[in-house]
């Protein structure tokens, strides 16, 4: 029995070398898998713009001072005038006349009156004085720049700018493998 027992081992131990040498593979090649893949990519980073913006400007009409207002001072000098004034030469009195009547020597006492005379004299009219005299400013229009609104710089945030992008990426490398055949073909 013993011996049947081992018999039907090395039977089926025979059956399964048979079997294994009789296994068959054949070489499988995978290809590379890939698939397309949408992402968002940056284009252009946000950043910050200057926009310089010049002054505004206008014509305007400006009165100006040409020459400023003066006083003058000038001298009037002293008016005189002549006047003729009566003066009393000689003043009334007696006096001896004597006079020669047939010889005779005639002596008598006559009044004579007071003797007047014109005379000239310079008069002081009005005193020497200081006038002083103001002259208005003159003025001329002249057209200027004026400032409306002063020059600037506006400072601008431009925000990043994104896009979509397609991009091929690899799934799987791929590659190669034995697979067993269900029954060898020799």
């Amino acid at each position: 029995m013993r011996y049947i027992a081992l018999v039907g081992i090395a039977a089926l131990a025979l059956t399964c070398a048979e079997a294994e040498a009789q296994q068959c593979y054949r070489r499988v090649v995978d290809p590379p898998q890939y698939s397309t893949v949408v992402e968002r990519v940056l284009v252009a980073p946000a950043r910050e713009a200057s926009e310089y913006t010049p002054a505004v400007t206008q014509l305007v009409p400006q009165t100006v001072v040409v020459r400023p207002e003066q006083t003058i001072e000038r001298l009037v000098p002293a008016q005189y005038a002549v006047e003729a004034e009566t003066v009393q030469v000689s003043p009334a009195h007696r006096e001896w006349v004597t006079r020669d009547e047939d010889g005779d020597v005639i002596g008598c006492w006559v009044n004579v009156p007071a003797r007047y005379a014109q005379v000239a004299h310079r008069v002081l009219v009005s005193p020497a004085h200081v006038v002083s005299q103001t002259i208005p400013e003159e003025t001329a229009t002249r057209m200027v720049v004026e400032v409306v609104e002063p020059a600037h710089v506006v400072e601008h945030v431009i925000p990043a700018q994104y896009a979509e992008r397609e991009r091929t990426v690899l799934v799987s490398p791929g590659g190669a493998h034995w697979a067993t055949l269900d029954t060898c073909e020799r």
